[in-house]
This record gives structure tokens, C-alpha cells and sequence, in this order.
């Protein structure tokens, strides 16, 4: 097993969309359905990776 490790990355610049929700009423799921027909729209893209974020207070 590797052990974790935190490294420093190339600044990103990351397009996406965003939707209030908690723990108990995740709807990560219906975010990435209404993204993946957009994405063909953004210009200039670098990779291929997603990625997903949650914030949650």
C-alpha cells in the first residue's frame, strides 16, 4: 500500500456548473447528466480528466 502524499500541482483553470446541496441530498449524479452534453461546447481544452468537487458547510 502507498502511503499518501500531498503534491503541488500546475494551476487549473476549471469549467463547470454548481448546485446547492448536502450530504443527505447529493445530486452530484443529476450535475454531471446536465454537464457532459455541454462539454463538447468549451474551447481550448487541455486533458480529458473530470473532475468533481463538493463544499459543504
Amino acid at each position: 500500500m502507498l502511503a499518501p502524499q500531498i503534491v503541488t500541482l500546475k494551476p487549473k483553470i476549471l469549467v463547470g456548473i454548481n448546485q446547492k446541496m448536502s450530504l443527505s441530498n447529493n445530486t452530484t449524479a443529476q450535475l454531471w447528466q446536465k454537464f457532459m452534453p455541454m462539454r463538447k461546447l468549451i474551447k481550448h481544452t487541455v486533458g480529458s480528466d473530470l473532475y468533481s468537487l463538493q463544499q459543504y458547510n
